[in-house]
């Protein structure tokens, strides 16, 4: 793989980078969020996003019994914060920031995934929002240590002041498609485009058997349904 920062050319490498999410400032500046799905399997490709005005929440579409690894509340939003992540967890992160509890407190008690051999990292993003926009970003990842997998690294990654162009990236594996191997390490990106056009932009990068739905929105509007989405499946089979 190479060296390149930038967010497109690191989705286009990444075959199978599994869920993703990005926040930053855009190429004007304007703070943004971004979460995407692929999957290999044909329940995990059964899924759509779904904004609702104070939540995002990722649907099953196959009317059978929930799945918490795959079917969650992947984001909540206040006039002061904007969570993201790839499962349940979010939700209790939210719990804990809500009842005021610190973000790296309260992401202490989060491991990764229970799916052995693969241990998927949990990944979380938090957007501090001030009257001025978007005043701090954390991208945080719930990893298994390669060597001891009873052991959950919590690695993050704080900017305190973005500038524009600039994001945060975690994906929850490295690319490897038959292999998948667990990533969850933050890192910054290189962000080509204005926000509005970043959900087609990513959607095109993706791999077209794996893709399932992405997502950009605006953190600094009250709505996510301010937002963009694209999904392979808007409805279930039937």
């Amino acid at each position: 793989m190479s060296g390149d920062t930038s967010l497109l050319a690191i989705c286009t490498e990444r075959r199978y980078p599994g869920r993703g999410l990005v926040l930053g400032l855009d190429a004007d500046g304007v703070a943004f969020g971004l979460y995407w799905l692929t999957g290999r399997s044909g329940a995990s490709q059964l899924r759509r996003i779904l904004l609702q005005e104070s939540s995002i929440v990722v649907q099953d579409l196959t009317n059978g019994p929930r799945d918490d690894l795959r079917h969650y509340t992947a984001a909540h939003r206040n006039p002061q914060t904007v969570i993201l992540g790839n499962g349940t967890h979010v939700s209790d992160l939210w719990a804990d920031l809500e009842a005021g509890k610190r973000f790296d407190e309260a992401h202490r008690k989060i491991a990764y995934e229970p799916d052995p051999p693969i241990y998927t990292p949990r990944i979380t993003g938090i957007a501090a929002l001030s009257t001025d926009g978007a005043a701090s970003f954390i991208i945080a990842g719930a990893v298994s240590d390669s060597r001891w997998p009873g052991i959950t690294q919590h690695k993050t990654l704080h900017i305190a002041a973005p500038a524009a162009g600039q994001g945060q990236l975690v994906t929850t594996y490295a690319g490897d498609l038959d292999n998948p191997k667990p990533h969850g390490t933050p890192s910054a990106v290189t962000v080509e485009s204005g926000w509005e056009s970043l959900a087609s932009n990513i959607w095109d990068a993706l791999d077209p058997e794996l893709k399932v739905a992405v997502t950009a929105f605006p953190l600094e509007g009250r709505n996510f349904q301010d937002g963009i989405v694209k999904n392979k499946n808007a409805y279930g089979p039937g």
